[in-house]
C-alpha cells in the first residue's frame, strides 16, 4: 500500500458546487479508515478524486510523494466502496468488507484482521 497525500484539495462542479473544500490529509502506508458523514458532505468526490474517475480543480493528491495528476485510474490499483451499504447485496456485510481484500490476494488471517478492524470502526 501506498502513504496517500490529498494537499489543499477542492472539487467545484460547474461554476457553483463546491462539493470537496480545500480538504488536506495523510493516510499512513497501512491505515485503514472510513469516510463517515451526512449526505452532500462530499465523501464520494473525495473517493472519487482518490480513484482518478474525476480531477481536482485546486490541490494535488500524492501516492508516496508521486503526484497522481497524469496517473490513469487503472495505474491507481485503488478500489472504493460505494455509498449503498452493500455492492453485492446478495452478499452480507462482513463479505462485502472483505471482497476487496480477497480479490487482492490477502491471506484469510489478513483479511480476518482486516474486515475486523473496519466494523470496528464504525
Amino acid at each position: 500500500m501506498s502513504e496517500i497525500h490529498f494537499q489543499h484539495v477542492t472539487k467545484i462542479f460547474g461554476r457553483k458546487v463546491e462539493a470537496v473544500k480545500d480538504l488536506s490529509f495523510i493516510i499512513e502506508d497501512g491505515e485503514y479508515i472510513s469516510l463517515i458523514g451526512p449526505s452532500g458532505c462530499g465523501k464520494t468526490t473525495t473517493l472519487r478524486l482518490l480513484a482518478g474517475t474525476i480531477m481536482p480543480t485546486k490541490g494535488r493528491i500524492f501516492f508516496d510523494n508521486t503526484s497522481m495528476e497524469n496517473v490513469s485510474i487503472q495505474d491507481r490499483n485503488i478500489g472504493f466502496v460505494f455509498q449503498h451499504f452493500a455492492i453485492f447485496p446478495h452478499m452480507n456485510i462482513w463479505e462485502n468488507v472483505a471482497y476487496g481484500p480477497s480479490v487482492r490476494g490477502k491471506s484469510k488471517k489478513d483479511i480476518e484482521n482486516l474486515v475486523e478492524k473496519a466494523l470496528k470502526s464504525l
